[in-house]
């Protein structure tokens, strides 16, 4: 990937791409700081949490962008009253 496709990148692409160096760096720092015959577990183990973790970020910062990019095409949304007409209460059948 060349700078200027970098320049390219969306802000959320962008996140991404930073968010998956630093794993990458602390996933090698891990596997060169493993015991000898442990770099294996040692890595797994730290892909489960560490992994999970970034997954969770990333579709969190996901739906956020999703969101605001909603607000701008359509504008702020407004809540909608739950309450019910007088009028349309059913009886609940018994058991």
């Amino acid at each position: 990937m060349s700078p200027t496709d970098l320049d390219r990148l969306t802000p959320f692409q962008r996140l991404i791409l930073e968010r998956s160096l630093v794993l990458a760096q602390e996933l090698e720092k891990t596997a060169n700081s493993a015991p000898f015959g442990q770099v294996i577990d040692s890595c797994e183990s730290f892909l489960l949490a560490k992994g999970r973790d970034f997954l969770r970020q990333m579709l969190e910062s996901s739906v956020q962008s999703q969101a605001g990019a909603l607000e701008k095409k359509v504008g702020p949304l407004e809540s909608a009253s739950a309450a019910r007409p007088e009028g349309t209460k059913a009886n609940r059948p018994r058991r």
